[in-house]
């Protein structure tokens, strides 16, 4: 009888390493997104938008900021919230929206908030 045990010891192992190991990754995928999402501040909210908006870009966006949101920053600010965001990969190098950004977007219900960005930029910043 116990030489029988001792057969399924060795499989009984492997099976819960393969878990322990599998589990592992899900925490450390599930740390990474929840991460991301305590570290946002309204500033990383709004580049968002703009950027759903297709607004942001290297020139104006300090004054978007300022005329849409009533944020007052200096460009250094919005270069390391940018630079968050790309690290983060919700936006990317030409300042667009990744598929993960557009994902965020339509998550946390700030699609309304982009289709009233894009309506305001067409007719010339008036509500």
């Amino acid at each position: 009888l116990d030489y029988k045990l001792i057969q399924c010891d060795d499989i009984r192992r492997e099976l819960m390493l393969s878990l322990i190991e599998k589990k592992k990754q899900e925490n450390r995928e599930g740390n990474r997104k929840v991460d991301i999402r305590l570290n946002f501040e309204p500033l990383h909210i709004n580049v968002l938008l703009l950027a759903g908006a297709e607004l942001l870009s290297q020139t104006n966006s300090v004054t978007l900021l300022k005329s849409y949101f009533g944020f007052v920053i200096k460009e250094e600010q919005l270069q390391i919230v940018v630079e968050q965001l790309q690290i983060a990969k919700l936006i990317n190098i030409s300042f667009q929206l990744t598929d993960n950004g557009e994902e965020f977007i339509k998550n946390n219900g700030y699609h309304v908030f982009v289709r009233e960005l894009k309506k305001r930029s067409a007719d010339n910043g008036e509500w």
